[in-house]
């Protein structure tokens, strides 16, 4: 029965020992992404991903420096720092989820996303 590593076509050697046989792959893809037609669609989700990476980081900042105040002595508060960033993580996940939910809703026609996963 022939090996996987007899399946050679005229005039090809064998690799050797070691050797994965595998050469250069040369593709045409990159060439066909750059003749796409970029559309106000795509300055759409660029900007949209923008917004949502500077909010996500004033969130992270907004929390961390509040962390800081609200754990400290004389703030009236019997709490960690620890606990202010992970009430700040929950309530940032369950708005995430919440925003989501209405987001497929709306657009793509579906209620249940987040709760049945379809």
């Amino acid at each position: 029965m022939p090996q996987p590593s007899d399946a050679r076509g005229p005039g090809e050697e064998a690799a050797a020992p070691g050797d994965s046989g595998l050469g250069t792959i040369t593709t045409a893809v990159p060439a066909r992404l750059d003749r796409l037609p970029w559309s106000r669609w795509h300055s759409m989700i660029v900007l949209g991903l923008g917004t949502v990476r500077i909010l996500d980081g004033l969130e992270v900042t907004t929390v961390g420096n509040i962390a800081s105040r609200l754990s400290g002595e004389g703030s009236g508060l019997p709490i960690t720092a620890a606990q202010v960033t992970g009430i700040g993580a929950a309530l940032y996940v369950a708005g995430a989820c919440s925003v989501d939910e209405l987001i497929c809703s709306k657009y793509r026609g579906r209620v249940g996303l987040i709760i049945n996963g379809s």
